[in-house]
């Protein structure tokens, strides 16, 4: 497997839905992120600017979400997941998000995405 930074259970709230009741009220969102990148210059030399920050990443998706208006979950991940690629160095980003509460029989709903920066067409 290759290195990778993760942040697991980052949230925020955004409005998000397909029906008109969902988009009168904010809902909460969960991030579980791997940022695939070399993780053994960081390693050798103990430096931040080695590898991926996750605070900024963390802060930036944070931001997104919380001025976001989709509908879909799947549009919501395909933008964060594209500017994860555009803002930061990393090659690739596999991102799953969650919408807990969206289906009250079910603990939890959402997507999973997997990006790679070969296959990604920067904005």
């Amino acid at each position: 497997m290759r290195d990778h930074v993760f942040i697991d259970g980052l949230q925020a709230t955004t409005c998000i839905g397909v029906y008109e009741w969902e988009r009168q009220l904010r809902q909460r969102v969960v991030m579980d992120l791997q940022l695939y990148v070399a993780l053994d210059a960081a390693g050798s030399s103990d430096n931040l600017r080695q590898t991926v920050d996750y605070k900024s990443v963390s802060d930036h998706l944070c931001q997104l979400v919380e001025s976001a208006r989709f509908e879909l979950l799947e549009s919501l991940a395909d933008a964060l997941v594209g500017a994860v690629l555009n803002e930061f160095a990393v090659d690739a980003v596999r991102l799953r998000l969650s919408k807990p509460g969206a289906v009250p029989a079910a603990s939890n709903v959402g997507v999973c995405i997997y990006r790679e920066r070969s296959s990604h067409k920067a904005c």
